[in-house]
């Protein structure tokens, strides 16, 4: 559920999932993101009372629903993901989005995944660094254009190369 500042109810969705919700205000997108705990999904919802309508669906037969608009303030956008969120990072221009996500299967290697979030697509994949802090959100280096993932041993961290090199 989102909250005006007084407090008052602005809109809920149903979670079907228990568990808690990692959540991340993006200044730069004007939007939140959320990820319900044991989902293998993510949501953006847009924070801009002047965002642009959203279309969901296909766009060939309104008396169905399908291409009717709904407001873009406050609205979710999904993000189907292999599994669900153990933990994230986003840079602050507003576009990507490093992403550790939790194996379907047990005792699998988490998987991590960088995400263009104006295209909705998978813009980067990383091999699981051996010796990774597993659920420990990576740290994003714009200057140097990579990532670093803790280390459970506490030796240095683990590069992620996004545009630059490790």
């Amino acid at each position: 559920m989102i909250r005006s500042r007084d407090g008052a109810p602005l809109r809920r969705w149903p979670l079907p999932a228990t568990g808690p919700v990692q959540r991340l205000h993006w200044p730069a997108r004007q939007s939140l993101l959320v990820a319900p705990a044991e989902l293998p999904e993510l949501w953006e919802v847009s924070l801009d009372p002047h965002a642009e309508d959203r279309y969901d669906g296909l766009v060939h037969d309104f008396r169905m629903g399908e291409g009717v608009p709904e407001p873009g303030f406050l609205h979710r956008r999904r993000i189907v993901l292999a599994g669900p969120v153990q933990a994230w990072a986003a840079d602050a221009a507003g576009t990507l989005l490093v992403v550790v996500i939790a194996r379907p299967t047990a005792g699998g290697a988490p998987l991590l995944q960088g995400w263009n979030l104006d295209a909705r697509r998978i813009a980067a994949r990383w091999p699981w660094p051996g010796g990774a802090l597993p659920g420990a959100p990576p740290v994003i280096d714009e200057a140097a254009g990579v990532a670093w993932l803790p280390d459970a041993a506490g030796a240095r961290p683990h590069c992620l190369p996004i545009t630059g090199r490790c």
